[in-house]
């Protein structure tokens, strides 16, 4: 068995410390629901080229030299999306006919287009559900072309999980140990705010644990997707009572006795969780525009994807769904929560790979919002995405490598409709352009801000938004 580190241990002491209140079904009395507010960060792992899903569509001068579809098309070669614009079916209208990743786009502005891959997307935008930022990445401090050899970079830039761990710590140089959703638990548990001490607990990482959930004090509630674990199997049995026996006991070496009383902790909270999952809503009883089940993959013909979705994007927010409607029941008024979609590491193959992933990001988006609307929280919930890096603007084997900028979005309470930064020049000596002829995009907008956007929805001042994101003093606000 492995040895714990001392901050690991103090962690096991502190988290079986917490209030010890039996969370059997029907013992707990609901807190207020006024101020409730859940945000999800959703990590697109591998590098996400988003700039095949936001794209430039305005003629070339019209906003300056570089920043139009010419220089776009020029630069992206046989992956550029077709300048032309494509009908967008009516909301809960399955498309007739299923684009291909290169076919056109959806106008979401007289200068944007959305790869018409993703027509959910396209509905969340004009139902003013969705923001975009544009050109955004890892940054330790603003960066320009002339000032590369001389600026401090991220580390290790480039690199997958040197970027996952910048953007989990919100740290560039990863001189910190603990992740930006730590630091806000351990915030909001010095300031007295929001029951951190809850055993539900106010960070839930979906399907792994995060390092974004790091912190000194507050430990992450970490669930598979697709619902709680069932210890069990149903039913009180000997083995329960005796596991439960031999965890209430009290012990006289303090190790033992906080694994146990963790240990006793945990089996409560799974109980409760599979009793209270039955109890949530059965999102079943709605479909999406293909006519299937919410939460459920409609037929792959019908989306026009090649290469099969695997559904767990869906399954992971679906979780999230019901957790929020738990907790929000439950009367805590935060909770965040992590989930992962790998795949964008899209090297070679990239027509088909990233159609289907653009596919399936923005069927799920469109299935977790409207999970939202029904339970009449679209004002109360927000989820923005990371991606370790944006790719290079050229092909490279029929796919691309890694860049550095790239876009992201918001989705939910937070958002109201608009896009955030500067289209950068695409030109290759461009200030936005990094020394590099496969065409890497150096960031204007820090991911730092974007987080900081999402921490003010949350309720953060201002004033102490360095104490979560060390850096932040680095960049300009974006509203």
């Amino acid at each position: 068995m492995n040895l714990l580190n001392r901050r690991q241990f103090m962690q096991l002491v502190a988290a079986a410390s917490v209030s010890q209140m039996s969370w059997a079904a029907g013992t707990t009395k609901p807190k207020s629901k006024r101020d409730y507010k859940a945000l999800i960060c959703l990590q697109l792992l591998g590098g996400n080229d988003s700039w095949n899903l936001l794209i430039p569509t305005a003629d070339e001068g019209k906003y300056g030299a570089g920043s139009g579809y010419q220089t776009y098309h020029a630069r992206r070669g046989e992956l550029a999306v077709a300048q032309e614009l494509i009908p967008l079916a009516p909301v809960n209208h399955a498309p007739a006919t299923a684009p291909g990743y290169i076919d056109g786009v959806y106008s979401i502005s007289e200068r944007w287009g959305l790869n018409s891959c993703a027509p959910e997307l396209a509905w969340l935008w004009n139902s003013k559900q969705l923001d975009w930022v544009i050109n955004t990445g890892v940054l330790a401090e603003p960066v320009t072309r002339s000032t590369l050899n001389t600026a401090q970079l991220p580390l290790f830039l480039y690199a997958h999980d040197h970027q996952q761990r910048a953007l989990a710590l919100a740290d560039a140089q990863q001189r910190v140990r603990t992740g930006w959703g730590g630091r806000l638990a351990d915030y909001w548990r010095d300031k007295g705010l929001h029951q951190t001490t809850n055993p539900l607990g106010m960070n839930i990482a979906i399907g792994r644990s995060s390092a974004t959930f790091n912190g000194s004090f507050n430990s992450e509630l970490v669930l598979p997707a697709g619902g709680p674990v069932r210890i069990w199997g149903g039913g009180r049995s000997q083995l329960k009572n005796g596991m439960l026996q031999l965890n209430t006991a009290s012990y006289e070496n303090l190790l033992v006795d906080a694994v146990a009383r963790r240990q006793k902790q945990a089996i409560e909270l799974a109980e409760y969780l599979d009793e209270q999952w039955n109890n949530t809503y059965q999102f079943n009883k709605l479909n999406d525009p293909f006519g299937c089940p919410l939460f459920k993959l409609p037929d792959l013909q019908a989306l026009g994807v090649e290469v099969p979705m695997t559904g767990k994007l869906l399954k992971q927010l679906e979780t999230v769904a019901r957790m929020i409607e738990i907790g929000h029941q439950e009367g805590l008024e935060r909770q965040i929560f992590v989930v992962t979609m790998p795949g964008f590491d899209t090297h070679d193959d990239q027509h088909r790979r990233h159609h289907t992933l653009l596919r399936e990001l923005s069927l799920s988006l469109w299935h977790f919002q409207q999970a939202i609307n029904k339970l009449q929280l679209a004002d109360n919930v927000s989820l923005f995405t990371q991606s370790d890096f944006g790719r290079t603007l050229a092909p490279n084997n029929s796919g691309t490598d890694h860049g550095w900028g790239g876009n992201q979005f918001i989705v939910g309470a937070a958002a109201h409709g608009g896009l955030h930064g500067e289209m950068p020049d695409l030109r290759q000596t461009s200030e936005s352009m990094a020394n590099d002829k496969r065409g890497r995009i150096i960031p204007g907008i820090a991911s730092e801000q974007v987080t900081g956007r999402m921490l003010r929805w949350l309720g953060v001042p201002d004033a102490d938004l360095p104490q979560i994101l060390p850096t932040i003093g680095h960049f300009t606000t974006i509203s």
